[in-house]
């Protein structure tokens, strides 16, 4: 049985009038794809309780679509002991959205899906969530996309040439604009939280206002290597830039799980399955 590696992040909210007046913390899961790796369902809670954390904050990829197989029912089975203990939000990674836009599994998405909610999970798929927590007032957004914007090797203002005989791509390289349409603006006031699945647009993300992205989807590069990261991942490929840990733009943070499974190539070397932790604290 392996370990689940819990890895505490600090975050403070410097203004003065929304610091929070005691500190509190926040699990954060992702890309589990419907099993925790070398480990188990109880293990997971065990070090989630462990922790005493006041919410739970789930980046995507719970469960797992991928060519012909589709599996949600580990997922389900965390969410349902999930939110007997905590208030637990969620947003969609590529692997829901895949699920959703396929018609062999559509019908089952929208089981998994209702069964969800009916847990009492919040689905902040596009949404802004208003949360007060430890007194700090939290605007939580979360951002869904489609997997058009998955595409790979796309850069900033460019839109994927089609071949011969295609129809042009619909989407391209993620701007503020697409964000602005999609989630809207962030409201003043708030301590700005963003979960979304995809880290590749965090330029983005951060222009658009989020003073804290939560993101996954590199489940840590895979491979780690000392000294040098992570190896692979889903996009861009080798050496992925947003492979895991803490990144910072014009005072903005991004914070990368490594994720808690596997889905096609079931290994992870120096890559323990990862529960992240933030710890709210003021200036």
């Amino acid at each position: 049985m392996g370990k689940i590696l819990v890895t505490h992040y600090k975050v403070r909210i410097n203004d003065p009038e929304n610091a929070p007046e005691k500190p509190f913390s926040v699990a954060v899961l992702s890309d589990m794809h419907n099993e925790v790796y070398r480990s188990g369902v109880m293990q997971l809670m065990e070090a989630i309780r462990n922790e005493q954390v006041s919410a739970v904050f789930s980046v995507g990829d719970l469960l797992v679509a991928k060519g012909e197989r589709c599996a949600c029912d580990v997922a389900l089975d965390v969410l349902g002991r999930l939110t007997e203990l905590y208030l637990v939000y969620a947003v969609n990674g590529n692997h829901e959205v895949r699920m959703r836009n396929v018609p062999q599994f559509r019908e089952q998405f929208l089981e998994y899906d209702r069964r969800v909610r009916a847990l009492g999970v919040t689905m902040v798929d596009n949404l802004r969530v208003p949360l007060r927590i430890g007194g700090s007032r939290i605007g939580l957004y979360g951002l869904e996309i489609d997997n058009g914007y998955y595409r790979k090797n796309l850069r900033e203002g460019e839109c994927e040439q089609p071949s011969k005989g295609r129809k042009p791509a619909r989407k391209h390289f993620l701007t503020v604009q697409d964000m602005e349409k999609l989630v809207g603006k962030p409201q003043p006031g708030e301590y700005h939280i963003l979960l979304a699945h995809f880290p590749r647009y965090f330029p983005t993300y951060a222009a658009w206002g989020a003073d804290l992205t939560l993101s996954g989807h590199n489940h840590g590069g895979i491979i780690r290597l000392p000294g040098i990261g992570g190896l692979v991942g889903p996009d861009p490929g080798l050496f992925p830039k947003y492979d895991h840990g803490e990144f910072t733009i014009d005072g903005r943070k991004m914070i990368v799980s490594a994720g808690l499974g596997t889905h096609t190539i079931d290994l992870r070397i120096n890559n323990p399955a990862e529960l992240v932790i933030l710890d709210f604290v003021g200036a």
